[in-house]
């Protein structure tokens, strides 16, 4: 057996031991709250309806957070 063949055999059970004989629990969250920031530009126009139209926008950068 070849080096580089001993190497992905190697890998193989590696990964297979890693993904089924060594699961771990996943945490989950109760909830889906999430704290969210944006930053940037734009513009538009309200209109008496209560319409909002948004023409440009333009360096837009979202930060969120989940806890």
């Amino acid at each position: 057996m070849k080096s580089v063949d001993r190497l992905i055999l190697a890998t193989l059970a590696i990964g297979i031991w890693a993904l089924v004989l060594k699961p771990e629990e996943t945490t989950a969250h109760d909830d889906n709250l999430h704290d969210c920031t944006v930053d940037g530009s734009a513009w538009g126009e309200l209109e008496s309806g209560g319409d909002v139209y948004v023409y440009d926008v333009s360096g837009i950068a979202v930060d969120c957070n989940h806890y």
